[in-house]
């Protein structure tokens, strides 16, 4: 086993046998439930979408999810193919076995995407949009579905897809204006 994998694997056993507790159980499932399919973000982006004084915002988050989806599910997680921490290992799980392959973490990807272009137009609900992030990429450490390199790949690919789509929103917008 690579060294890596076999240091990411104490990181998950230490939150199995150090954190994992009857409310934590219920808090951590409850919150990778919400990310699943970015379904919370798709509903913070629709009530977005429905103020018009904040609809391009939500417009953005929506671009956001799509794009985070494409790279992060549909592209490197196939090219990489990496299982998910718990094959071919005796844990019990607290949710579902998923099929996909594990790098990188989906739900921190989409929850990090939305955060960061919350961030750029507002930036007081961004930091607690960055918090909920957080809360679910850790949820899936908790929940033993990604290493810890899954997730911190997922919020760097969050991050520049957000910075790619607010960068290409700039441009459009600065022309615009000429």
């Amino acid at each position: 086993m690579c060294p890596v994998n076999l240091f990411e694997l104490r990181i998950l056993y230490f939150i199995q046998e150090n954190l994992r507790n009857g409310l934590f159980d219920y808090f951590f499932v409850f919150l990778s439930k919400l990310g699943n399919v970015g379904i919370i973000w798709i509903l913070i982006s629709l009530y977005f979408i429905i103020k018009k004084e904040n609809r391009t915002l939500g417009i953005m988050m929506i671009f956001a999810l799509i794009g985070s989806y494409l790279v992060s599910n549909l592209m490197l997680k196939n090219y990489f193919a990496r299982p998910r921490p718990y094959v071919n290992r005796s844990i019990e799980l607290l949710i579902s076995k998923n099929n996909e392959y594990s790098f990188p973490s989906g739900h921190t990807s989409s929850s990090f995407a939305v955060a960061m272009m919350i961030y750029y137009f507002k930036k007081d609900i961004g930091k607690w949009a960055f918090i909920l992030a957080s809360l679910i990429a850790f949820s899936r450490l908790y929940l033993f579905m990604h290493y810890p390199t899954d997730v911190i790949g997922g919020i760097a690919i969050g991050i520049l897809i957000a910075d790619l789509i607010y960068y290409i929103y700039e441009k459009i917008r600065a022309k615009k204006t000429t």
